[in-house]
């Protein structure tokens, strides 16, 4: 990430005033400080963009402040505001198949009689709704690997069909298989088909460490149908900070943040 940094940011946790939604999502709540270089109009001139886990499919895109202190140079973001909450989500799911000598972490049954070979996933469940169960995951990310072969494995990693099951009874909008394997992308490619109480995807994928999560699509209002939302979740935000100055008349990337939510 290539960026001017001209201002500095601060961050407050308190989540007074979230009401209801404090058990299911997460706020941000942080100040900028600008006073160390001149930003003309800052209310309508800087344009700010948080990212949950590197995604844009959810980003919040040119989030406005809710004060401006010109006097001190300073901008607050504050949660009042539902565009500036995220939904916690809940820890990705995982599977492991960086061997194909040795069962790895949730997998079922790996067929070498073809190639490329066929690898089934452990049946998947609804969690929405359960107890928040803690434990480590890439935030959607995902390592060709190959643990056969140590020496080179972003080489020798092999290409495999892995088939994802989920049991569940229909949702109203379409279920998709995202993560950062495909950029969290919604498309024909990794959507579930739904037969007899059983949703399931085939999908060529490398050899490797995969996290990945099901994700419903409009009329379903919340994206975590299938997984369900808690503010425990650890996720990690990005705060994208531009300003559009007269010269040269292009937005300016004058900060970049890392803020973490729940680390381990």
């Amino acid at each position: 990430m290539i960026f001017d940094g001209r201002i500095s940011l601060s961050t407050d946790d308190n989540l007074a005033g979230l009401g209801n939604l404090r058990s299911t999502n997460q706020a941000l709540n942080f100040k900028l400080d600008y006073g160390a270089t001149e930003i003309i109009n800052p209310m309508g001139n800087i344009h700010v963009t948080i990212r949950q886990n590197q995604r844009w499919d959810n980003a919040k895109e040119d989030v406005k402040p809710t004060f401006v202190r010109e006097d001190v140079g300073q901008l607050e973001y504050r949660f009042f505001d539902l565009d500036k909450t995220f939904q916690g989500g809940n820890e990705f799911r995982f599977v492991d198949f960086r061997s194909m000598n040795y069962p790895g972490m949730n997998t079922y049954k790996l067929d070498k009689s073809h190639k490329p070979y066929e690898l089934s996933v452990n049946m998947d469940y609804p969690r929405s709704g359960q107890a928040y169960s803690q434990y480590p995951d890439m935030n959607g990310g995902f390592v060709p690997d190959n643990t056969d072969y140590p020496q080179e494995p972003w080489i020798s990693a092999q290409y495999l069909y892995v088939t994802f099951g989920l049991k569940s009874t229909p949702y109203k909008g379409d279920v998709h298989l995202i993560g950062a394997y495909n950029c969290f992308a919604r498309t024909d490619e990794n959507k579930m088909q739904w037969e007899n109480g059983l949703y399931t995807k085939r999908i060529l994928l490398k050899q490797g460490f995969y996290n990945y999560a099901y994700w419903t699509s409009p009329p379903e209002a919340d994206g975590n149908q299938v997984e369900g939302n808690y503010f425990q979740t650890e996720n990690l935000y990005e705060v994208l900070v531009y300003y559009r100055a007269f010269q040269p008349n292009a937005d300016l990337l004058i900060g970049y943040f890392v803020i973490p939510v729940n680390p381990r």
